[in-house]
């Protein structure tokens, strides 16, 4: 998961490089982002001074429960 200066917050196959979705909502850069304890959320806090809380796709909720990532695309908030 990453985001950053172009403000989305997106979910990416580490090993294979490919983003699998993505969420646009911040107005400034991305200065933070984490999964929640129970991973079924994605928090994220931009420069701007908002905070998102975003719905952790089920595909991956479900990957990270078992440390693999999805064979295909996830749709997400785009």
């Amino acid at each position: 998961m990453s985001g950053g200066e172009d403000k989305l917050v997106k979910i990416w196959n580490y090993d294979e490089g490919i983003c699998y979705s993505q969420g646009t909502g911040h107005s400034g850069a991305i200065t933070r982002i984490k999964f929640s304890p129970n991973q079924k959320y994605i928090v994220s806090v931009g420069s701007e001074g908002a905070i998102f809380i975003w719905d952790n796709p089920r595909e991956i909720q479900e990957a990270r429960a078992d440390n693999d990532m999805p064979t295909g695309p996830v749709e997400g908030d785009e």
